[in-house]
């Protein structure tokens, strides 16, 4: 379903409009630090001062530094938001995931002692998976066949709702 989704976000948009939020440099930082450091440290130290309750701080605290999901773009489209800077946070996003995703687990396993048991090399894998090789290749379809690029968005955007059922 994710990768069907993030490939179909691909196609729509052709590339991955970085710049534009590169562009607010002010932004970029707070939203980095608010994403990828307060809100994973605050479940890590919450986590280190209720040891009760570790595990559950534990999946609150990989929730807190998983990417954003291709369905918010898509909602984002629907409300009249900015379909294009939503887009290039998603992309952002998936970049610097690939940044601080080990670094984090790392901290967290380390420095805070919580059981993740999760490998950093099948955490790359899935982000490549699910995440960047789709939305590339959506990008590249969209760039090398334009006049196929509607019909085979058509036709992903279905097979990616019915995964998405059969998986709920």
């Amino acid at each position: 379903a994710i990768p069907a989704s993030t490939f179909v976000i691909g196609l729509e948009f052709g590339r991955p409009y970085i710049k534009d939020v590169l562009k607010n440099k002010s932004v970029l930082i707070r939203y980095t630090f608010a994403m990828f450091i307060l809100i994973p440290f605050l479940t890590l130290i919450l986590a280190y001062f209720d040891s009760a309750n570790k595990t559950i701080w534990g999946g609150l605290f990989l929730v807190s530094i998983a990417p954003a999901m291709p369905m918010i773009v898509n909602i984002l489209k629907k409300m009249q938001g900015d379909f294009i800077l939503s887009l290039s946070w998603f992309a952002t996003s998936l970049i610097l995931c690939l940044i601080f995703i080990p670094i984090s687990i790392v901290v967290a396993e380390q420095i805070f002692h919580l059981e993740l048991k999760i490998g950093l090399s099948e955490v790359f894998t899935k982000m490549l998976v699910l995440f960047l090789i789709p939305v590339t290749a959506g990008f590249l379809v969209k760039y090398f066949l334009p006049d196929k690029s509607e019909k085979i968005t058509k036709i992903f955007g279905l097979i990616g709702k019915i995964a998405m059922i059969i998986l709920v």
